[in-house]
Protein backbone atom coordinates (compact mmCIF):
# COMPACT_ATOMS: atom_id res chain seq x y z
CA UNK A 1 0.00 0.00 0.00
CA UNK A 2 2.80 2.41 0.67
CA UNK A 3 3.49 2.23 -3.21
CA UNK A 4 0.42 3.01 -3.88
CA UNK A 5 0.25 6.31 -1.19
CA UNK A 6 3.66 7.12 -3.17
CA UNK A 7 2.66 6.99 -6.54
CA UNK A 8 -0.81 9.06 -5.64
CA UNK A 9 1.28 11.43 -3.95
CA UNK A 10 3.36 11.71 -6.78
CA UNK A 11 0.27 12.49 -8.99
CA UNK A 12 -1.28 14.84 -6.56
CA UNK A 13 2.07 17.03 -6.73
CA UNK A 14 2.92 16.82 -10.57
CA UNK A 15 -0.86 18.22 -10.75
CA UNK A 16 -0.29 22.22 -11.50
CA UNK A 17 -3.68 22.95 -11.95
CA UNK A 18 -5.51 20.91 -9.11
CA UNK A 19 -1.87 22.55 -6.71
CA UNK A 20 -3.49 26.32 -8.13
CA UNK A 21 -7.16 25.61 -7.29
CA UNK A 22 -6.03 25.01 -3.63
CA UNK A 23 -4.16 27.33 -3.07
CA UNK A 24 -6.44 29.84 -2.21
CA UNK A 25 -8.16 26.82 -0.18
CA UNK A 26 -8.56 27.15 4.20
CA UNK A 27 -6.04 24.06 5.41
CA UNK A 28 -9.39 22.37 6.65
CA UNK A 29 -10.90 22.60 3.11
CA UNK A 30 -7.29 21.62 1.33
CA UNK A 31 -7.40 18.81 3.47
CA UNK A 32 -10.41 17.79 1.90
CA UNK A 33 -10.26 18.72 -1.50
CA UNK A 34 -7.00 16.60 -1.06
CA UNK A 35 -8.50 13.88 0.63
CA UNK A 36 -11.19 13.70 -2.24
CA UNK A 37 -8.03 14.19 -4.82
CA UNK A 38 -6.89 10.79 -3.38
CA UNK A 39 -9.95 8.88 -3.31
CA UNK A 40 -10.16 9.82 -7.15
CA UNK A 41 -6.66 8.76 -8.14
CA UNK A 42 -7.12 5.67 -6.21
CA UNK A 43 -10.51 4.60 -7.90
CA UNK A 44 -8.42 5.06 -11.07
CA UNK A 45 -5.83 3.55 -10.47
CA UNK A 46 -7.90 0.86 -9.33
CA UNK A 47 -9.68 0.75 -12.44
CA UNK A 48 -6.31 0.79 -14.31
CA UNK A 49 -4.99 -2.35 -12.54
CA UNK A 50 -8.17 -4.15 -13.13
CA UNK A 51 -8.43 -3.63 -16.74
CA UNK A 52 -4.86 -4.75 -17.17
CA UNK A 53 -5.35 -7.34 -15.20
CA UNK A 54 -8.56 -8.57 -17.55
CA UNK A 55 -6.09 -8.16 -20.46
CA UNK A 56 -3.96 -10.41 -18.94
CA UNK A 57 -6.25 -12.79 -18.23
CA UNK A 58 -7.79 -12.40 -21.58
CA UNK A 59 -3.55 -13.16 -23.06
CA UNK A 60 -3.49 -16.12 -20.73
CA UNK A 61 -6.61 -17.88 -21.97
CA UNK A 62 -5.66 -16.96 -25.56
CA UNK A 63 -2.09 -18.72 -24.97
CA UNK A 64 -4.14 -21.73 -23.06
CA UNK A 65 -6.54 -22.49 -26.21
CA UNK A 66 -3.93 -21.74 -28.61
CA UNK A 67 -1.81 -24.40 -26.72
CA UNK A 68 -4.97 -27.05 -26.60
CA UNK A 69 -5.12 -26.89 -30.27
CA UNK A 70 -1.60 -27.19 -30.74
CA UNK A 71 -1.30 -30.07 -28.45
CA UNK A 72 -4.70 -31.70 -30.40
CA UNK A 73 -3.44 -31.12 -33.93
CA UNK A 74 -0.84 -33.94 -34.00
CA UNK A 75 -3.07 -36.23 -32.33
CA UNK A 76 -5.95 -35.71 -34.89
CA UNK A 77 -3.97 -36.09 -37.92
CA UNK A 78 -3.76 -38.68 -39.82
CA UNK A 79 -1.30 -41.05 -40.67
CA UNK A 80 0.59 -39.84 -44.37
CA UNK A 81 -0.77 -41.30 -47.09
CA UNK A 82 1.54 -42.90 -49.78
CA UNK A 83 0.31 -40.25 -52.75
CA UNK A 84 -2.98 -42.84 -53.38
CA UNK A 85 -0.99 -45.90 -54.21
CA UNK A 86 -2.58 -48.59 -51.90
CA UNK A 87 -0.42 -51.45 -50.33
CA UNK A 88 -0.76 -54.00 -53.20
CA UNK A 89 0.41 -51.28 -56.10
CA UNK A 90 3.31 -50.24 -53.89
CA UNK A 91 4.60 -53.37 -53.12
CA UNK A 92 4.72 -54.63 -57.44
CA UNK A 93 6.04 -51.23 -57.88
CA UNK A 94 9.28 -52.71 -55.52
CA UNK A 95 9.63 -55.73 -57.40
CA UNK A 96 8.31 -54.59 -60.98
CA UNK A 97 11.47 -54.20 -63.30
CA UNK A 98 10.42 -50.45 -64.19
CA UNK A 99 13.45 -47.63 -65.04
CA UNK A 100 12.81 -44.77 -62.98
CA UNK A 101 12.64 -42.60 -65.98
CA UNK A 102 9.71 -44.71 -66.57
CA UNK A 103 7.60 -44.78 -63.57
CA UNK A 104 6.29 -41.14 -63.99
CA UNK A 105 4.50 -42.55 -67.05
CA UNK A 106 2.88 -45.72 -65.46
CA UNK A 107 1.36 -43.96 -62.45
CA UNK A 108 0.30 -41.45 -64.90
CA UNK A 109 -1.46 -43.66 -66.90
CA UNK A 110 -2.35 -45.68 -64.11
CA UNK A 111 -4.43 -42.88 -62.36
CA UNK A 112 -5.57 -41.39 -65.73
CA UNK A 113 -7.61 -45.26 -66.44
CA UNK A 114 -8.32 -45.36 -62.53
CA UNK A 115 -6.67 -48.86 -62.83
CA UNK A 116 -3.65 -50.35 -61.08
CA UNK A 117 0.03 -50.38 -61.47
CA UNK A 118 -0.25 -53.63 -62.60
CA UNK A 119 -2.37 -53.04 -65.55
CA UNK A 120 -1.01 -49.73 -66.43
CA UNK A 121 3.05 -51.82 -66.22
CA UNK A 122 1.02 -54.59 -68.44
CA UNK A 123 -0.01 -52.07 -71.44
CA UNK A 124 3.48 -50.16 -70.92
CA UNK A 125 5.54 -53.54 -71.27
CA UNK A 126 6.44 -53.22 -75.05
CA UNK A 127 6.94 -49.51 -74.49
CA UNK A 128 8.98 -49.62 -71.63
CA UNK A 129 11.25 -52.74 -72.98
CA UNK A 130 11.21 -50.69 -76.61
CA UNK A 131 13.16 -47.98 -73.80
CA UNK A 132 15.65 -50.15 -71.92
CA UNK A 133 16.84 -51.72 -75.44
CA UNK A 134 17.52 -47.63 -76.19
CA UNK A 135 19.15 -47.14 -72.73
CA UNK A 136 21.31 -50.26 -73.40
CA UNK A 137 22.56 -49.21 -76.33
CA UNK A 138 23.30 -45.77 -75.31
CA UNK A 139 25.11 -46.92 -72.19
CA UNK A 140 27.29 -49.14 -75.04
CA UNK A 141 27.93 -46.27 -77.15
CA UNK A 142 28.97 -44.41 -74.40
CA UNK A 143 31.76 -46.89 -72.55
CA UNK A 144 34.54 -44.47 -72.89
CA UNK A 145 34.48 -40.29 -73.60
CA UNK A 146 36.14 -39.77 -77.47
CA UNK A 147 39.34 -38.16 -76.59
CA UNK A 148 41.36 -37.14 -79.31
CA UNK A 149 45.02 -37.93 -79.59
CA UNK A 150 47.12 -35.13 -79.02
CA UNK A 151 49.12 -34.53 -82.16
CA UNK A 152 53.12 -34.06 -81.71
CA UNK A 153 54.72 -31.64 -84.08
CA UNK A 154 57.60 -33.30 -85.85
CA UNK A 155 61.40 -31.82 -85.68
CA UNK A 156 60.77 -30.51 -88.92
CA UNK A 157 57.45 -28.32 -87.71
CA UNK A 158 58.94 -26.95 -85.00
CA UNK A 159 61.52 -25.40 -86.83
CA UNK A 160 59.37 -24.18 -89.61
CA UNK A 161 57.07 -22.67 -86.95
CA UNK A 162 60.16 -20.90 -85.17
CA UNK A 163 61.27 -19.37 -88.18
CA UNK A 164 58.16 -17.89 -88.42
CA UNK A 165 58.22 -16.95 -85.10
CA UNK A 166 56.41 -19.18 -83.21
CA UNK A 167 58.27 -19.94 -80.52
CA UNK A 168 56.59 -22.72 -78.02
CA UNK A 169 56.71 -21.53 -74.17
CA UNK A 170 59.70 -21.57 -72.23
CA UNK A 171 60.13 -25.02 -69.91
CA UNK A 172 57.49 -26.71 -72.36
CA UNK A 173 57.86 -30.22 -74.14
CA UNK A 174 57.47 -28.70 -77.44
CA UNK A 175 60.73 -26.03 -75.90
CA UNK A 176 62.79 -28.81 -75.45
CA UNK A 177 61.72 -30.23 -78.89
CA UNK A 178 62.68 -27.65 -80.78
CA UNK A 179 65.87 -27.21 -78.93
CA UNK A 180 67.07 -30.73 -80.06
CA UNK A 181 66.06 -30.43 -83.59
CA UNK A 182 67.96 -26.95 -83.58
CA UNK A 183 70.89 -29.72 -82.88
CA UNK A 184 69.74 -32.02 -85.24
CA UNK A 185 69.28 -35.05 -82.62
CA UNK A 186 65.90 -36.01 -81.51
CA UNK A 187 65.12 -36.15 -77.16
CA UNK A 188 65.99 -39.03 -76.05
Amino acid sequence: MGKLDTLIQEKIDADAGFQESIASLSDEEKQQAIASKKSELIESEYERIEAEANKNGELASNYKTRAEKAEKAPKESKAPETSGLDTKDVLYISKADIHEDDLDDVLDYAKLKNISIKQAHEFFKPILASRAEQRKTADANNVRPNRSAVKRASPTELLERAKKGDIPAQGSEEAEALFWARRGKTKN
